[in-house]
């Protein structure tokens, strides 16, 4: 069928349907083949040799080799992952890409969760769209330098579990505020007590759904009784309750409570170290609130602009009664808005204007329940809308003034940004009483502005997947990496023939190298930049428990504040003086790695 066609005199505009439900099957299709299509193309690109990945493959190999969480080495969230993961090592071997596949398949129940959610909440063609949006834009995109920022390698393995995990969540949970049962209440608190041992945003977003949930049952169907309220105060408590006990085999009281809190009890901890302190107000945008603040603010209002255009000349169309005149602009504005999306809009920086179009849904979102509970009851569908806009704002509120599609944005930002765009295309044109014509004209208006926007990200990220050219690790541990993997390669490779009881450390940072050459570290930590108090102590261990060797390499720390590694008054000073007292170099890749404009590596051997 035709898009336009004239018959009897007239225009007949209408968009080529499927029958039935094919329509939707040929979109879920499309969407399969999409996000297959990029996975192939990131194929083995997805890690980064020297930040973060490294801590995600030597803990839970360290786990399946005897290790003891949290007394042989340490982590920074919470421990449900890392004995996933170790499990996956003890049944497949440890490697790279059994992580990576345990991730792919995790990656489709989020994805087909995202898809029903969102269908529930908007219907199949916004849930569509969404989707297109967070396989293009956040799936397995490389957007910066420095890698694992993708779901099938994230920075941090609680990352793909706990969104899941959220999701499900976000799915059950309009089913209790229905039907609150004692048991339904409980297995709804587990899964919100899951995200208790795993990382401090999915905890503050099931808090969140669990305080918006009981606001809306209390309202709909009274207070939940005693009994209810303590099935689920104990299904969330039970994930916590037994790592206590398991961790209680080889740790004090104190210390396996701390151990099982860690997920949220580092989040209050980590503040204590001001290089943490720094970097965190440097993702968080707080590090200069009123600069951030006001360009956050004036990318909210463009965008509010052009929405509110876009809307505008859609409300324009309904009232133009000449055919030919109607179809004429609406062609020409979808060449205008064509021409904008690619060459006007710097779709890498829109992240900047999200939270603020969240805040603005969110108002209208309360206001319109508000409205609907003083003459009726809501609907699944407000519920779910709801319940996702309470998600994306708890993620999101993690880079407040710093909202970005790049780096921790392919996680905290890809909700929010699905939401706008499932709002924008299905909600808004309903409030605004489009017919049929202008809503046509209006859907291809922003699907335009989303085609570009997706294809403008695929295109930054393929640029630097293609300069991935160095292989590092072989087998199920091979990835490929920039120029600069080829010293954790080299140095790896070395390592891995020296004696199997040998231990390394690798200073700032690069545990991946004790990974590759299956070498542990003598002490529990993995990075070693961190105040001079805790230094110190990390310095009174090495020297109970010298490594036998000791790497060290080129790692900019400027976001943390650290100007040169080793340098008097900075980080690593007291470190460097050790290494230069008690090692002797033994090879060297390239420049002084403590030279943050190159990149360069030494390996010391200690001292006979």
């Amino acid at each position: 069928m035709s898009i336009v066609r004239y018959e009897d005199g007239k225009i007949v505009y209408k968009l080529p349907r499927l029958p039935g439900d094919k329509g939707e099957f040929a979109g879920l299709g499309a969407l399969i083949l999409f996000a297959l299509a990029l996975f192939a193309s990131s194929w083995r690109k997805w890690s980064d040799p020297l930040i973060d990945y490294g801590r995600e493959l030597y803990i839970p190999w360290r786990l399946a080799t005897g290790g003891k969480l949290f007394k042989d080495v340490d982590d920074i969230y919470g421990p449900l992952s890392r004995y996933i993961d170790a499990g996956l090592f003890k049944l497949f071997g440890p490697g790279i890409m059994v992580l990576a596949f345990a991730n792919f398949i995790i990656y489709w129940v989020i994805l087909g969760l995202i898809y029903v959610l969102f269908k529930k909440a908007w219907g199949s063609s916004a849930a569509l769209m969404s989707c297109f949006v967070f396989v293009g834009v956040f799936s397995f995109s490389q957007l910066t330098t420095t890698s694992n920022y993708n779901f099938i390698t994230p920075y941090s393995q609680q990352v793909t579990h706990g969104f899941l995990i959220c999701l499900v969540l976000a799915y059950i949970i309009p089913g209790w505020i229905k039907n609150t049962t004692l048991t339904r209440s409980f297995w709804v608190g587990v899964v919100a007590g899951l995200t208790g041992v795993l990382k401090p945003e999915f905890i503050l977003t099931s808090c969140l759904i669990l305080f918006v949930a009981f606001i809306i049952r209390i309202k709909i169907g009274g207070s939940p009784s005693i009994k209810v309220i303590s099935s689920l105060v104990l299904g969330v408590l039970l994930p916590t309750l037994l790592f206590i006990t398991y961790f209680l085999s080889y740790l004090s009281f104190k210390e396996a409570t701390m151990a099982a809190c860690f997920a949220w009890l580092n989040g209050l901890l980590i503040w204590n170290d001001t290089l943490y302190a720094h970097v965190l107000n440097n993702f968080s945008g707080m590090d200069d609130s009123r600069g951030h603040f006001i360009v956050h603010s004036l990318a909210t209002i463009k965008a509010l602009g052009l929405i509110g255009l876009i809307s505008g000349l859609a409300l324009a169309l309904n009232h133009l009664t000449n055919v030919w005149i109607r179809h004429f602009l609406g062609a020409f504005i979808l060449l205008v808005v064509g021409w904008v999306a690619l060459n006007r809009i710097e779709w890498i920086n829109c992240g900047q204007c999200l939270l603020g179009l969240l805040v603005v849904y969110l108002l209208y979102t309360f206001f319109k329940i508000i409205r609907i509970w003083s003459v009726g009851s809501l609907d699944t569908a407000d519920i779910y809308r709801l319940i996702l806009g309470i998600f994306a704002f708890a993620l999101i509120s993690r880079m407040i003034l710093n909202g970005r599609l790049y780096q921790y944005g392919f996680i905290q930002a890809a909700l929010t940004a699905m939401l706008i765009v499932a709002a924008v295309w299905a909600e808004l044109p309903v409030t605004l009483k489009l017919k049929h014509t202008a809503h046509i004209y209006y859907l291809s208006w922003f699907g335009i502005l989303i085609i570009c926007g997706i294809g403008n990200t695929i295109s930054h990220s393929q640029k630097l997947l293609e300069a991935k050219t160095l292989s590092v690790g072989t087998g199920k541990d091979l990835f490929y990496s920039y120029q600069g993997g080829e010293i954790i390669n080299s140095f790896s490779d070395i390592l891995k023939k020296q004696p199997e009881e040998h231990t390394l450390i690798v200073i700032p940072e690069g545990i991946m190298v004790n990974y590759l050459s299956r070498k542990i570290s003598p002490v529990s930590v993995a990075a070693f930049y961190t105040t001079r108090k805790l230094e110190t102590e990390i310095l009174l261990n090495l020297k109970k428990k010298p490594p036998h060797w000791i790497v060290n390499i080129t790692r900019d720390l400027n976001e943390y504040g650290v100007k040169r590694y080793g340098a008097k008054g900075e980080s690593g000073e007291l470190l460097i003086d050790w290494v230069k007292a008690k090692y002797h170099p033994y090879a060297v890749i390239g420049v002084d790695p403590l030279d943050t404009d190159k990149f360069g590596g030494s390996i010391y051997e200690i001292n006979k």
